[in-house]
């Protein structure tokens, strides 16, 4: 998919690039130029539930026709981010037990892929 025109609004002299309004913002416009590369049906990531990377991962995956598998911390936590990932079809996800860090996460990732 093609990426929109990013929006600069001027505030009192101020250029502001205002990829929040673009639905998953500029991490979704990077993931845009590399996922169509990838021949893997499934995309595996390990995330966490404040960033952004999960639901833009998730956003263009949808968009190719690929199936993502997300891999949090434990315990849960019920963010805006987290649930918008998790809501769309083509997500799965688990909570990796005991998984108090990033690395932790990740190793759990790395097993599944």
């Amino acid at each position: 998919m093609e990426n929109p025109p990013v929006i600069i609004q001027d505030f009192n002299g101020f250029k502001v690039v205002r990829d929040d309004l673009f639905e998953g913002g500029t991490k979704r416009r990077a993931f845009n130029s590399i996922v169509k590369d990838i021949v893997e049906d499934e995309l595996v990531y390990s995330c966490d539930y404040y960033g952004a990377a999960a639901y833009a991962i998730s956003l263009v995956a949808k968009e190719v026709g690929k199936n993502v598998m997300l891999f949090y911390l434990s315990p849960k936590h019920d963010t805006d981010l987290f649930n918008k990932a998790i809501s769309l079809p083509n997500v799965k996800y688990e909570i990796v037990e005991g998984a108090g860090t990033q690395i932790e996460a990740s190793k759990r990732a790395k097993e599944y892929s």
